[in-house]
């Protein structure tokens, strides 16, 4: 194999090992966002109820 075609393939495993880890970064991300999100709506859901509760005077 032409030290070209070598040249190629080491810079396209390059670019395609940094789209994997770019890619595997966005997922994270948007696995974290969304486990805030459930989390956020159960502390205002939480918070709700101690309101509530203190309103009725239990």
């Amino acid at each position: 194999m032409s030290s070209i075609v070598q040249s190629a393939n080491a810079t396209i495993k390059k670019q395609l090992e940094a789209e994997r880890k770019t890619t595997y970064i966005y997922v994270a991300k948007q696995a974290r966002d969304i486990e805030n999100q459930k989390n956020e709506r159960y502390l205002e859901a939480w918070g709700e109820r101690i309101y509530q509760r203190e309103k009725q005077g239990l």
